[in-house]
């Protein structure tokens, strides 16, 4: 009987120790917190360089070299510019580093005692970028006159003892550029000089030995506010009309 007892208490115990060793394995397996192998992931990514501009590709055969184009360089002068100076006109150094002459490139004709004929002195259309034309003693016309209105880039216009009359100064109405005009001793009167009184760049014009302009012409004279010189020597100007001028035109050098 005692042995019986004994045994149910040995019993007991052994049932207690597992309960209590099963409770302290589970309970320490949940107070310890999972442990993480890895870093917690973050959102955001880091700041990187951003990415280099791609370069389109290149079409077969092409560089990447700037574009460049080059004129083949004169081997002659242009036909215009042969018959120009065969037709009388000075040759002189042009604008620019060719040996040889386009037409693009003139920029003065110089005629002397040339040319003969309105027809001849038509050759100067060829050439649109020149800025001084000078003519002496040639035979041109108020019909070659027209010629002289279509150089549009004209800055100086030189007459000198030609036969060019009033109506041969109207085609110069149209030159823009215009800052200088020498008209010495050419047949024109007071009335010719009406198509030179809008001219608003106007700083230079001589009328020298033009035995036509008298007194009238001052009418015209003085509308020309941009004048800086003007030249009235050997004309029918009168000292009371070259009064009246420099009152009108007080900026202006008049010369009588």
């Amino acid at each position: 009987m005692f042995q019986l007892a004994l045994f149910g208490f040995v019993s007991q115990l052994i049932c207690l120790g597992s309960a209590v060793l099963l409770c302290a394995g589970g309970c320490g397996s949940a107070a310890k917190p999972p442990v993480q192998t890895t870093g917690p992931q973050s959102t955001s990514r880091p700041a990187s360089s951003p990415p280099s501009p791609q370069t389109p590709p290149l079409a077969s055969g092409a560089t990447n070299s700037p574009e460049t184009t080059s004129t083949p360089a004169l081997t002659d002068d242009s036909e215009d510019v042969k018959r120009l100076f065969a037709l009388g006109a000075t040759r002189f150094p042009q604008l620019g580093p060719r040996q040889f002459l386009s037409n693009d490139s003139i920029r003065q004709i110089d005629f002397d005692n040339q040319p003969q004929s309105d027809s001849d002195f038509a050759i100067i259309e060829s050439f649109p970028n020149v800025k001084m034309l000078k003519v002496s003693s040639g035979k041109i016309t108020d019909a070659g006159m027209t010629s002289v209105g279509k150089l549009t880039h004209l800055q100086e216009l030189w007459l000198t003892s030609v036969p060019v009359t009033d109506s041969g100064l109207a085609p110069l109405t149209g030159l823009a550029e215009r800052q200088k005009i020498i008209l010495q001793g050419i047949p024109i009167s007071d009335q010719g000089l009406a198509h030179l009184k809008n001219m608003k760049t106007l700083k230079l014009l001589h009328l020298g030995g033009c035995g036509g302009i008298a007194d009238q012409s001052i009418e015209h004279l003085q509308s020309l506010k941009s004048l800086e010189s003007l030249h009235l020597e050997r004309t029918k100007v009168t000292p009371a009309g070259l009064e009246q001028l420099r009152k009108a035109l007080p900026g202006c050098r008049v010369v009588l």
